[in-house]
This record gives C-alpha cells, structure tokens and sequence, in this order.
C-alpha cells in the first residue's frame, strides 16, 4: 500500500479513501488529519491527493459488541487486556467489563 501512496500521495486527481480506525502516530492516522508532508519510506511526501474517511466499515466490534460477546460467555475470562485502541475508550471497555461482568480490571496498555 506505502508503494501505491507514494506514487499518488502528490496527485490531486487521486483520492485515498480511509475505511477504518487508525491507530494515533501511523501514515493512516496522520493522513486522516490531514498532515503535511508525511514520511513514506524515510522520504517526506506533500499530500495533495484527497483524504476521505468513511466510518462503519471496521472489522472489529464496537464496544457494544465487545461487552455483549463476554457477557454471553458461559465461562468468563479472569482478567481481559485491552491493547488496541484510544486510551479512554479503552479504559471505559475496562471499567465496564470490570463492574458490569464483574471480570478482574486490568489498566490498557498505552497505545
């Protein structure tokens, strides 16, 4: 994908459509701000080409999804580590499943 980037990320006729969450610090997230010039390959790009985002096409569950799949669960986990996500979206998932399902809280590892 970088390859593909690299050689339109400078054409304004091109337009990168962004169809997920992107983890702070990447290319995707710096695209989906909007940043300028952005490193590909150690080499510093000028964005040119449109960004869009469409939202609703992740391939994980949302944070509904992810309480009603444990709270389904016959045999609960004992503790649960939440490594993806933003910080305080990951540590409400915590508390949540912590007080809610009543499964041990265990602190986010920073993303």
């Amino acid at each position: 994908m970088r390859h593909h980037l690299r050689n339109r990320i400078g054409d304004p006729r091109t337009t990168i459509l962004m169809t997920s969450w992107q983890a702070p610090n990447t290319l995707g997230r710096k695209l989906v701000e909007k940043q300028s010039p952005v490193r590909i390959f150690g080499e510093g790009f000028e964005v040119h080409a449109r960004v869009e985002v469409l939202t609703g096409f992740s391939g994980y569950a949302d944070r509904v999804g992810l309480v009603e799949f444990v709270r389904v669960m016959e045999k609960k986990p004992q503790h649960t580590f939440i490594v993806h996500g933003e910080a305080e979206s990951s540590a409400n998932l915590a508390m949540t499943l912590g007080d809610e399902l009543g499964i041990c809280k265990r602190q986010p590892s920073p993303s």
